[in-house]
């Protein structure tokens, strides 16, 4: 599957024209992760290895603060732990069993959906949009409270590979699963945007690069956990400006993740963007990452229907002559303060 994700990615490089001209030279393409670039140990992994990475990738219990405990954190807990228990018994037979990455994976999880569900109005049935999902735990975490058509949107071959292992093992006989990289084989374009947004399909599996085929206003709840700050500068403008566009007014976006940026990532203060261009503020607690709580996690919701372009992004925060396309330790020509 991952040479299949790469041959897709292949043909939307070439067909996007992102690899000519100011595309480039200049911006880069989005459909990097530079961040798993610079993991030789991720990077070249195969779909178990992945799946055996991203079921350890939680090591870390804190309690969960009184500001996010509701009703069911306790119950949505215990379920989320017998799940992920029996993922690692199922998907690695001939690893040794570690309980801390199942209470890790357990408590971080229970703690988004108890989050998203005491500070949003969000109604019983929902579109779930899921940037980078990693595993795609997200899926079951917020089926947990509601009911679901979950899109998982990823640009790693690995990943995807991965994604779509765990989500069939999860589902393949109750849930209606629509994977566009198979489906390019032997639908058209035109084809595959008429079946993502059919009511009958309840998991959509979506490369990046077909981010537009989904239809605006269409989304109530957009996902990004532990990734907006370890993309390209191209990569954050192209998941911000569709993200916003998929996503309906009085939508919710929920971010958790070190409000840091790293070194070698874009520099963009995405939360500062988010109000810039038509969020409000719903939960945000500044809290000291690592040391009272494992990722911040705040809340947005969508006030008005603007729609926005990675290229007015790109404009705005890049100007017209900055090079970004080598990544931030090769990038000049930037404006004075991206973050104004």
């Amino acid at each position: 599957m991952i040479e299949k994700v790469k041959e897709s990615r292949k043909k939307a490089l070439i067909k996007q024209q992102w690899q000519v001209g100011d595309l480039a030279i200049r911006l880069g393409h989005p459909y990097t992760y530079p961040d798993n670039d610079a993991k030789p140990l991720i990077l070249d992994c195969d779909t178990f290895q992945g799946i055996n990475h991203y079921l350890g990738a939680y090591y870390v219990v804190k309690d969960t603060p009184k500001y996010i405990i509701e009703k069911n954190s306790k119950k949505n807990f215990k379920k989320l732990k017998e799940l992920f228990k029996k993922a690692h018994k199922d998907l690695l037979p001939y690893k040794k069993f570690n309980q801390i990455y199942v209470d890790g994976q357990a408590s971080i999880r229970s703690q988004d959906i108890s989050f998203i569900k005491k500070y949003s109005s969000l109604k019983k049935d929902i579109t779930h949009l899921d940037l980078g999902p990693g595993l795609g735990d997200m899926c079951p975490t917020i089926k947990l409270e509601y009911k679901t058509k979950y899109i998982a949107l990823e640009s790693t071959p690995l990943t995807y590979s991965v994604q779509r292992e765990f989500l069939k093992y999860l589902y393949y006989n109750n849930q209606s699963i629509y994977d566009v990289v198979e489906a390019e084989d032997f639908k058209s374009n035109k084809e595959i945007e008429t079946d993502i947004n059919k009511k009958e399909f309840n998991i959509i599996h979506l490369p990046s690069w077909h981010f537009k085929i989904l239809k605006n206003n269409s989304v109530d709840l957009v996902t990004a956990t532990f990734m907006l700050n370890e993309l390209s500068y191209s990569g954050l403008f192209w998941l911000i400006s569709n993200a916003v566009n998929k996503l309906k007014k009085n939508g919710y976006l929920y971010i958790r993740d070190s409000y840091i940026l790293k070194p070698g990532m874009h520099q963009i203060e995405y939360d500062k963007l988010l109000t810039k261009i038509g969020f409000k503020e719903i939960a945000f607690y500044r809290i000291k990452n690592r040391f009272d709580f494992y990722g911040i996690p705040r809340l947005y919701k969508k006030i008005n229907n603007n729609k926005i372009s990675f290229e007015k992004l790109a404009k705005m925060f890049i100007g017209r002559f900055g090079v970004v396309a080598s990544g931030q330790q090769r990038a000049y020509n930037l404006k004075n303060s991206l973050n104004k």
